[in-house]
């Protein structure tokens, strides 16, 4: 599995910071590491800032890229044909999911790669063997 992408195009930058209170050298240093993808040393020597500081920074911005975009960015989309009641079900989960996501990124416990499954799920194990 690969890891997440924490690169925005302007566009997606731009939608982000709407209506956001970010500073200017913010939205500066935001932009040049999101968007133009320069090093975080760079930007430590070009605005003489901590590298924590930094990425708290790509975080916050990238948060409320993901906040507007609503899902978490290892998520996909698919069609899917069920009763109504499964669907209820399911779209509790969904959103319960939903919410732990964005609260541990509000909570600055952003994980960098989704977890990878270290043992096969047994299920579909035992009719692989």
């Amino acid at each position: 599995m690969e890891s997440l992408r924490k690169n925005l195009t302007i566009e997606e930058f731009e939608a982000a910071i709407d209506g956001r209170d970010f500073e200017e050298k913010t939205k500066e240093i935001g932009r040049r590491s999101l968007v133009n993808g320069e090093a975080v040393a760079d930007l430590i020597k070009a605005f003489g800032v901590k590298r924590a500081w930094i990425y708290g920074i790509r975080n916050a911005i990238y948060a409320a890229h993901l906040e507007k975009k609503n899902y978490p960015p290892d998520w996909v989309t698919r069609t899917v044909t069920a009763s109504r009641e499964l669907f209820s079900e399911f779209d509790k989960r969904i959103e319960e999911e939903r919410r732990g996501y964005f609260t541990q990124i509000r909570s600055g416990k952003i994980i960098s790669e989704p977890k990878r499954r270290s043992k096969p799920v047994k299920s579909l194990a035992k009719g692989r063997q």
